[in-house]
């Protein structure tokens, strides 16, 4: 697609505002069909648009494989296996402010690989600069039209009619030159008129000018079209008796018929990439989605922001149950070395995220915590020499503060801190137990 809606939006229409304004005033079926017809075609200029852009990155994902496994995957493997696997560089797509969105011609490259967290953002970027752009154009341009300017008691002739039995008389619509008897003039008497309407602003060479305003002619127009006049009392309930509500429920209206198509196809990408999806790379998604539901807030595009919010309520359920995958796979592990190691790059590769989605997080975190202690437990327990045992607990906890402490993240968090300060408590607890059953000895 060669055409940009938007140059055209702000090049072109804008500039009939003012003629469409006037159709709903004087021509509200028109003004409808009108409508109705930009609908049709931005319906279908963004559903063609999206479309192609979603089967590009179809293409691009389907060349990239992620693998679903829990921490105790691997537990054999060294902390320095693990963590040589962790990518610090995809937590860089759990904000807006990243790396650039993938275009459509990247999908003509057939090596060209993106991570599905890549691709998801580049999705609701796009999303996102064109529903909040197209919102944006249809309050501007098919909003309630203003009230036109009107005259008030306040403005008067200053001009005095020199002939007796004429006066000016001021109404709301216009202010007209009325005679007190339903006589017809004489000559005089036109000349007089012609004079006096040249002179208080209504002045022309035709014989009846000064007799009506053409304030009057718009009145007489809705008449015959038998549309409200436009300068009705509109109160507090805003132009046409539309209240503010009732004015942005209309635009959102108009906003779903033009972006239904779009919102379909995005939702089932989305759905499609969250099962099976590993749970880090989810986390960053989620918390992709709560920078973008920041970003459309700031842009007041409601309905735009009610989508994103569902997204993103669907993609918590997938994220606990791949936490709970995780609190089973150390619940199942009897013995075995590496868990600490596991455990640990799971906290290396860990996503910041707002304190509404920490305390979820962390409640997952602690039933994982508490997990994994039984664990340590069960496995030095089978050591019978109470020196060889607390040595085999200080290395586990050594690793686990390893793992807290290094990493991409911050650890000035609260929780953060909470969880070092348990570990590194058990960590000096067992090199007490060292030293004092060595003094015993």
């Amino acid at each position: 697609m060669s055409t940009n809606i938007s140059v055209i939006q702000s090049s072109i229409f804008l500039k009939y505002r003012s003629l469409y304004a006037f159709l709903q005033r004087q021509a509200p079926p028109v003004a409808g069909e009108v409508q109705r017809a930009y609908v049709g075609v931005a319906r279908t200029y963004f559903e063609t648009g999206f479309r192609r852009y979603i089967r590009s990155l179809g293409w691009i994902k389907a060349r990239t494989t992620e693998k679903v496994d829990t921490i105790v995957t691997g537990a054999g493997e060294s902390v320095q296996q693990q963590e040589s696997e962790v990518d610090v560089e995809r937590l860089a797509y759990a904000r807006i402010d990243g790396p650039g969105p993938v275009l459509s011609y990247m999908a003509d490259d057939k090596t060209h690989k993106e991570p599905p967290e890549a691709l998801l953002r580049s999705l609701l970027l796009v999303l996102l600069d064109n529903g909040t752009s197209e919102y944006t154009f249809l309050t501007a341009f098919f909003s309630s039209p203003p009230p036109l300017p009107r005259f008030t008691s306040s403005q008067t002739f200053t001009h005095t009619p020199s002939r007796p039995g004429f006066e000016t008389r001021d109404s709301n619509s216009s202010m007209l030159l009325s005679p007190p008897q339903m006589v017809s003039p004489t000559r005089t008497e036109f000349d007089e008129l012609r004079s006096l309407g040249s002179e208080t602003g209504f002045g022309g060479n035709g014989p009846f000018t000064g007799l009506a305003s053409p304030r009057r002619r718009v009145t007489s127009i809705n008449n015959v079209l038998g549309a409200p006049p436009p300068l009705g009392d509109v109160g507090a309930h805003g132009v046409n008796g539309k209240d503010s509500k009732e004015e942005q429920a209309s635009m959102n209206a108009i906003w779903k018929q033009v972006m239904d198509p779009v919102l379909e196809y995005c939702q089932t990408y989305i759905t499609q990439s969250l099962a099976p999806h590993p749970t880090i790379p989810l986390l960053t998604i989620i918390r992709l989605t709560e920078d973008v539901m920041l970003e459309v807030q700031k842009r007041g595009c409601q309905p735009l922001e009610t989508f994103i919010f569902t997204m993103r309520l669907k993609m918590w359920p997938v994220w606990q149950k791949g936490m709970a995958d995780h609190i089973d796979g150390v619940k199942r592990m009897a013995e075995g070395t590496g868990a600490a190691g596991a455990l640990a790059g799971m906290w290396t590769r860990k996503v910041g995220v707002t304190e509404a989605a920490i305390k979820s997080i962390c409640q997952r975190l602690l039933r994982l915590r508490q997990e994994l202690t039984k664990l340590i437990a069960s496995y030095t327990d089978k050591i019978t020499d109470p020196v060889a045992k607390a040595t085999a607990q200080s290395t586990v906890y050594d690793a686990l503060l390893q793992g807290l402490s290094k990493g991409p993240h911050l650890v000035s968090h609260p929780k953060a801190q909470s969880e070092i300060a348990f570990w590194r408590e058990r960590e000096e607890e067992a090199r007490r137990r060292i030293v004092s059953t060595r003094r015993q000895r």
